[in-house]
């Protein structure tokens, strides 16, 4: 009998660097299956980077919520494609999925073991440059970090943004880094609900796709001040795992 693996299983693990998308893991069963490794690409990034609540359910690390229709529309392929491929990516271990009543519960097996092959190969990377380029690297690292952060040297702690705001960052087209800072000090201000949080992304989606190539679009922070995300109407999804159906479950739980 043949034995499928998971990603993890199937990486060097005393190599120190996992290559997503890159060669050197051929042995996976899904290597040659583009749609698969999309998929898996999309929850690897969704994933939470820490435990937390949402909306009053706890989400473990490598955890987040979505729908079989949501990935869908993100993904730009039809929902039996997702559902095929998450099956399949059950069937491996390298993701596991639970029903709630916000939806569907997708967590990253192995989370964190490959975050951290990650970030030793990043560091395995530069120690073994050469001592000046090492220095230069070291220092573009550290200003990129403060950039991403909105941090200047010696200015205090890096701003911890909320997995809700970071997830609108994430999604909309228009934006510049050194604007993040003041565009999340207005969120926090606006203290939206979830379901308010989940227009948004929507609108933000749709805004994005709709104005994308045009120099009309606004930037971040004059989307949510002008409240342009409530001209998208969101439409009704199933609640928990309709979304990847009843049947399926039944066939993972054999």
């Amino acid at each position: 009998m043949v034995v499928k693996m998971s990603l993890a299983d199937v990486i060097d693990k005393n190599s120190g660097y996992i290559p997503l998308w890159r060669d050197g893991w051929e042995d996976w069963d899904w290597y040659y299956d583009d749609l698969v490794k999309k998929v898996y690409d999309f929850c690897y990034r969704r994933a939470g980077y820490k435990d937390r609540n949402y909306q009053g359910t706890f989400l473990k690390k490598g955890s987040f919520v979505t729908s079989r229709s949501q990935m869908a529309r993100e993904l730009r392929i039809s929902e039996q494609n997702v559902r095929t491929a998450i099956k399949k990516l059950v069937s491996t271990n390298d993701l596991t999925i639970k029903t709630s009543r916000k939806g569907t519960i997708i967590t990253i097996e192995n989370y964190d073991w490959l975050t951290n092959i990650n970030q030793r190969t990043n560091h395995k990377v530069t120690n073994s440059q050469p001592t000046a380029n090492q220095q230069v690297t070291s220092n573009n690292k550290e200003k990129k970090d403060n950039k991403e952060k909105n941090v200047v040297v010696g200015a205090g702690a890096p701003i911890d943004y909320s997995n809700d705001f970071l997830r609108f960052w994430n999604v909309y087209l228009k934006k510049r880094e050194k604007y993040k800072e003041d565009t999340y000090k207005f969120w926090n201000d606006r203290k939206y609900t979830s379901k308010e949080v989940e227009q948004i992304l929507y609108g933000a989606r749709m805004y994005s796709e709709e104005m994308k190539g045009d120099k009309h679009m606004v930037y971040a922070r004059t989307f949510l001040e002008d409240e342009i995300w409530k001209r998208y109407k969101q439409k009704k999804e199933p609640i928990g795992m309709d979304v990847i159906e009843d049947e399926m479950f039944r066939d993972l739980r054999k």
